[in-house]
């Protein structure tokens, strides 16, 4: 009897061990098991850390967040990431970073920093719209509220200005348009009135630039100047205009001053979709002006013409010192 009792005791103590065992298992696998795979992980993102392969890193200790200081490894690596983002320049990328590790070490010193040297760089690269954005996040900070009232200043008189008085006839088939997108930003474009249809193709009105020009302005920016190889300028606005004195250095008409007045047409700074191409095929020898006119190069900026007893000249005048010859009709020579 007393046997029998032991067997069954025996058998509990074999059940109650293998439970056990499987609790163990289980416990095992349910906590043991990850953290061992965090581990693996945390120990792969240290590396990849010390390799200063940052992307691949924080891909991994965001996913171990919780695990041991995988947190405060993140933010180390963010700011050291943000560093080398600025030593080569790409700002944007550095203030994303920094964002995301704000109160560690300078962080939020070197956000303010970096977004100034980041809104500079973009005024100068004519992207003064997102600039100011950025120095409004930041307007106490060094000169900050100078550089904002100086880019209002320069830009107070934005728009496209034409040569063409809107609110007059005219029978001009070029007009001089000024963009003024800031005044160290003005281009200058001849806009052509022309339609023609040859082919099925259809050749509409379009622009030409033909110059760049920055302005040298007064404190205010109320008055800028330019000197050219052919005259000395000096640029005013006033009521939605801008006048151009242009005081001649040629030798026919030294000192003799001339003024020049142009209307906005509007604010935008965005030249219209009317600018379709004029042609395709550069003029060529034994075409006639209207093949000519045809071509890329368009309608000219003046005609030169001759006449004698055997025939006719011509000088068709475009940008850039471009020319083409016509003899009786026909194109002789081209130069460009």
């Amino acid at each position: 009897m007393s046997s029998k009792k032991s067997i069954i005791v025996n058998k509990k103590n074999v059940i109650i061990k293998w439970f056990i065992i499987f609790i163990i298992v289980v416990v095992a696998c349910i906590f043991l098991i990850p953290l061992l795979v965090k581990n693996s992980k945390y120990v792969d993102a240290v590396k990849l850390k010390e390799k200063n392969k940052y992307d691949e890193a924080i891909i991994i200790f965001n996913e171990i967040k919780d695990y041991k200081d995988s947190n405060q490894q993140l933010m180390e690596i963010y700011y050291e990431y943000a560093n080398n983002k600025i030593e080569e320049k790409d700002y944007k990328g550095a203030i994303e970073l920094l964002e995301k590790c704000k109160n560690y070490n300078n962080s939020n010193e070197l956000i303010i920093e970096t977004k100034y040297i980041y809104a500079k760089k973009l005024i100068k690269s004519n992207l003064g719209n997102i600039a100011i954005n950025i120095l409004n996040e930041i307007v106490d900070y060094k000169d900050v509220k100078e550089i904002i009232s100086i880019y209002y200043k320069q830009h107070q008189y934005d728009g496209i200005y034409s040569s063409i008085n809107p609110n007059t006839k005219s029978t001009s088939r070029i007009d001089v348009r000024y963009v003024i997108d800031g005044l160290s930003n003005v281009n200058v474009y001849y806009y052509y009135f022309s339609e023609h249809i040859k082919n099925e193709d259809r050749y509409s009105s379009g622009y030409e630039h033909i110059n760049y020009w920055p302005l040298e302005c007064n404190k205010e920016y109320t008055s800028c100047t330019l000197e050219t190889t052919i005259d000395d300028r000096v640029y005013t606005f006033e009521n939605d205009k801008m006048i151009i004195k242009r005081t001649s250095k040629k030798d026919e008409d030294k000192g003799k001053t001339y003024t020049d007045t142009y209307y906005k047409i509007t604010d935008s700074t965005e030249l219209s979709e009317q600018s379709v191409k004029i042609g395709t095929t550069k003029p060529q020898i034994g075409m006639t002006p209207n093949e000519v006119r045809y071509s890329s190069w368009g309608e000219p900026i003046k005609i030169n013409k001759d006449t004698y007893s055997w025939g006719t000249t011509e000088q068709w005048v475009y940008s850039n010192n471009r020319y083409v010859y016509f003899r009786n009709g026909v194109v002789s020579s081209i130069s460009e």
